[in-house]
């Protein structure tokens, strides 16, 4: 899924991502944390949030 993302936002898309339970956010920059297999991501608003990659149930891209 990381894949995923890191492309649509390298093409400047924004990335909504869906999680388990049915919570959404959408992104406009993102990375990837090996030490604790996390995604971090960050909106228009400047919030932070840090996914589990295997929570998330979809990707939408929003292209620019």
């Amino acid at each position: 899924m990381w894949r995923e993302i890191s492309a649509a936002i390298s093409a400047n898309n924004l990335v909504t991502i869906h999680v388990v339970g049915g919570e959404s956010f959408t992104i406009e920059r993102a990375g990837f944390n090996t030490d604790t297999q996390m995604i971090t991501a960050r909106d228009q608003a400047g919030r932070v949030y840090i996914a589990d990659p295997h929570q998330i149930t979809f990707i939408e891209v929003t292209h620019q």
